[in-house]
């Protein structure tokens, strides 16, 4: 009668049997404090100090465009003194005040724009707003130009062509 040996890797079985209940009987332990999975949603940071450096008073010019079967449309240009402030407890969240009233909302209730703003401002002055996804031809392009201007193109498109809202505004204080 011949001898068999079980092998795994090399390595008999009854060692790696040992191995693994030496491992399960001594383990580790997780501290009281630690979840064991990752939360749902992790806590925000409420302190974006670089955004203090945008804020301020801000005269501002605007103007709607259009531009439509090959035809451009300025509007008026209206100017404002306005302000860009920090929202409190919004990460790396802005809020440009250009125009009196109230944003108008187009493409949905994310895109708020025509009087004020709420983009996200990174440490070096680029701007990020989200776009409705109801808003398929939707558009922004913004950042500060060093500290004193800034300058955003917001806006949306029909089959026509695209429309928007062209805003500079130049620091006072």
């Amino acid at each position: 009668m011949k001898h068999i040996r079980i092998h795994a890797s090399g390595t008999p079985l009854l060692t790696k049997i040992g191995l693994l209940l030496l491992l399960l009987l001594t383990g580790c332990e997780l501290a009281d404090d630690v979840p064991l999975v990752a939360p749902e949603h992790p806590p925000v940071v409420t302190t974006d100090h670089y955004r203090e450096k945008y804020c301020g008073t801000f005269l501002f010019t605007s103007y709607h465009w259009s531009h439509t079967m090959g035809n451009y449309y300025a509007g008026d240009t209206v100017s404002f003194l306005g302000t860009i402030s920090t929202k409190v407890s919004v990460d790396s969240t802005i809020r440009i005040r250009y125009r009196t009233g109230s944003g108008t909302t187009i493409c949905g209730p994310n895109t708020p724009w025509g009087a004020l703003l709420t983009p996200k401002v990174t440490a070096a002055g680029i701007l990020h707003y989200p776009i409705d996804p109801a808003c398929h031809h939707g558009f922004f392009q913004g950042a500060f130009n060093r500290l004193d201007t800034i300058d955003v193109n917001v806006g949306t498109g029909t089959l026509a062509g695209p429309y928007g809202h062209r805003i500079h505004g130049v620091r006072v204080r």
